[in-house]
């Protein structure tokens, strides 16, 4: 293990708790549990949702980060919404989806005390691009839950855009003739999320995007929800009802997935697992790569 530890940067809760309606001391029991699997750092994942919940969660975020003293340390804020396609939103609201707005992007990070380090947008819906040539130089910018054409996911990324989320999930995948969202990824030189679980990439996906990406291009993530360190039941991600079986999260009654029950050291013996690959050779996409995609210390 690295002496510093994981760094999460896509996680939605764990231990019963979600990261939109938690309050300060479940964020901490988040924290302690995260750190009992070997976090040294996340970033809690606020979604889509109504633009109070948004940004009741972005100010309690700040204020545990402003007090905290025990568990994984807090790192910021990743936006996952509410700029989505409808047509691959998956557990977002589809009803809360809406257009780029600069103005909304301003107001969430006032009540987050300018900590929002990362946000997860579609580049093809309107008023994206202006948030993207608004923010890329003060928020780390991603792309998915998109539908976005390859000349719109270049056009975004030739903007500022640094990385793409879940990769492979919620996303146009790709085609000869349409290389998709997925075709930008996997050409240009931006970081790519993966979910490490076998349930949201099998083995054989995790080892082609490790190819065609290149170690130092990976970032591991969770992906996590409440139900996380809890078993199998019902549970909640946002304003949604989450059934989890056999360590799958879906929908409340539906085949739509809703994150994941992973933790980061599951994670890391399922990269062990799913590539041969040793220890030294795996760890920087668990921490380092993080940690330079953010522009941080590692």
């Amino acid at each position: 293990m690295s002496k510093s530890g994981f760094i999460d940067i896509h996680t939605h809760g764990a231990v019963g708790f979600d990261i939109n309606s938690a309050t300060i001391e479940e964020i901490y029991r988040i924290s302690d549990f995260f750190k009992d699997h070997g976090v040294d750092r996340w970033i809690p994942t606020i979604m889509t949702d109504t633009e109070e919940r948004m940004l009741s969660a972005a100010r309690t975020v700040a204020q545990a980060m402003r007090h905290q003293s025990r568990g994984a340390r807090i790192l910021g804020i990743h936006l996952e919404g509410p700029f989505l396609s409808l047509m691959y939103a998956g557990a977002m609201p589809h009803a809360l989806l809406r257009d780029g707005d600069i103005s909304f992007v301003e107001n969430l990070q006032k009540a987050a005390e300018g900590h929002i380090l990362l946000m997860t947008v579609a580049p093809e819906i309107p008023g994206v691009l202006d948030v993207i040539r608004t923010y890329s130089d003060s928020i780390k910018i991603s792309l998915g839950h998109s539908n976005a054409t390859y000349m719109e996911s270049m056009k975004a990324i030739e903007m500022g855009a640094v990385c793409i989320t879940h990769t492979c999930n919620a996303m146009r995948l790709f085609h000869m003739h349409e290389p998709g969202l997925l075709g930008a990824a996997l050409e240009s030189d931006v970081w790519c999320e993966i979910i490490v679980d076998g349930i949201h990439l099998v083995p054989g996906a995790v080892r082609i995007l490790l190819k065609a990406k290149g170690r130092e291009r990976i970032l591991v993530v969770t992906d996590s929800m409440s139900a996380t360190g809890c078993g199998d039941g019902d549970y909640f991600l946002g304003g949604h009802n989450v059934t989890v079986r056999n360590n799958d999260a879906l929908l409340a009654g539906t085949a739509i997935r809703a994150g994941s029950v992973l933790t980061m050291d599951k994670a890391f013996e399922n990269m062990k697992k799913f590539t041969g690959l040793s220890d030294e050779e795996i760890l920087p996409m668990f921490g380092a790569n993080q940690a330079e995609m953010l522009g941080i210390h590692y």
